[in-house]
């Protein structure tokens, strides 16, 4: 029988190594840039590519409008707004980009190594013929991804590609496009997938995958990949996101500050939720990428605005700095049902636009909540009983 437990021993190795990652994804200490250059000029090495040259950057964005401008419009480094032009002059006079070797060293260090590991974890734990199979494995795997990283990588990932175009623009007069930029020309199908970019070689919020096959190896025994996953886990203790190139790998520093709610999602109000060391801010609420005046300015925001949001968590938000009761009245919402609870609280069921609402009025201690419910609700007693059933969502109190 394979093995589908873990030993004491273990257990305690894998709490540790979660509060690690943990610890790593929410890093605001300057990279150590020797430790992360050594790594990654070994990654190369071991992905059989000469090793590069290496230009650092304060933070993502700054990395990619310098992949940008040395890729297709490298005589406008000079015209650069202040901020940009130092570790844009510093890459040009470094060494050109050369080839985008993002894929290629995803591939060969990464992707591979990732079936290779999943095949030896099939024959060595699971019962079923396949590593889903493998409460062992899984449970682990469960255990280390359960922390901010991957959510902060979307997340950063996203502002990027929100924020890429207004450096662009200014350098080059033109906007620039997820497809010009944000991949490279030779990656177009990848574009259905363009978490490979933060998620592939996303440092420090790139810890989960490459401990948790470090760990796994420390239970079914080391294999053929194992420099290649520690010097992917010695980046992720080292450094910020980083793009690899044939002639130069683009490194970029950790936030200089992060913000956080009480459940853990980036969230900053009025500050910004991530701070970069060259002055680039993310703003976001509740884990979810927000425009600036959106978190500062909630004044500024009108039901136009609301109505065109992007996404239904986005629209949420602003509804919520709008101010659910401003909003249900500026669009005329509707009673659906009202009765009082056992315990005397009225209860009233109002339909805004798409949402539904269960606005409850406690008569003891004169306060009003407003909570947002299954659109399918058709009475209050039904509202409560999908609140009670853990779909509570508070959108607002007075």
């Amino acid at each position: 029988m394979k093995p589908d437990s873990l030993s004491s021993a273990q257990q305690s190795e894998l709490v540790e190594l979660a509060a690690q990652i943990r610890s790593r994804a929410l890093s605001t200490e300057p990279a150590d840039r020797d430790a992360a250059e050594r790594a990654a000029a070994r990654l190369y090495t071991l992905g059989g590519l000469a090793p590069p040259r290496f230009a650092w950057f304060d933070s993502p964005l700054a990395a990619r409008v310098a992949a940008y401008v040395l890729t297709y419009s490298k005589g406008l480094v000079a015209t650069a707004p202040r901020r940009l032009a130092e570790p844009l002059a510093r890459a040009v006079g470094v060494h050109p980009l050369g080839k985008d070797l993002r894929e290629v060293l995803f591939e060969r260090t990464r992707r591979l190594p990732s079936r290779r590991m999943e095949e030896r974890l099939s024959r060595r734990l699971a019962n079923h013929g396949a590593i889903s199979g493998s409460t062992l494995a899984n449970d682990a795997f469960r255990r280390l991804t359960d922390n901010p990283s991957r959510d902060l990588g979307h997340l950063l990932e996203s502002a990027v590609v929100e924020d890429l175009g207004e450096p662009v623009r200014l350098l080059t007069g033109e906007a620039a496009s997820l497809l010009s930029c944000w991949v490279g020309s030779s990656d177009r199908d990848d574009l259905v997938s363009p978490s490979l970019v933060v998620d592939g070689f996303g440092g420090q919020f790139d810890a989960p995958w490459a401990e948790f096959y470090r760990f796994m190896e420390g239970v079914v025994g080391p294999g053929t990949d194992s420099e290649m996953l520690a010097e992917h886990a010695t980046i992720a203790a080292s450094s910020g996101p980083w793009w690899p190139y044939a002639d130069l790998c683009l490194m970029s520093e950790r936030a200089a500050a992060m913000r956080f709610d009480d459940r853990g999602l980036a969230h900053g109000d009025p500050d910004p939720a991530i701070t970069f060391r060259d002055g680039w801010k993310v703003f976001a609420l509740e884990g979810v990428l927000m425009d600036e005046s959106a978190v500062r300015r909630p004044e500024s925001i009108s039901l136009e605005r609301i109505r065109a949001a992007d996404s239904e968590e986005v629209r949420r938000l602003l509804i919520g700095r709008y101010g659910w009761e401003k909003f249900m009245h500026d669009t005329h919402a509707v009673v659906l049902d009202m009765d009082a609870d056992a315990d005397g609280v009225l209860r009233a069921l109002m339909k805004a636009e798409q949402h539904v609402v269960l606005v409850c009025a406690c008569t003891s201690t004169g306060r009003t909540f407003t909570m947002e419910v299954d659109p399918a609700c058709k009475g209050c007693g039904e509202a409560a009983e999908w609140l009670a059933g853990g779909g509570l969502r508070m959108v607002g109190q007075s």
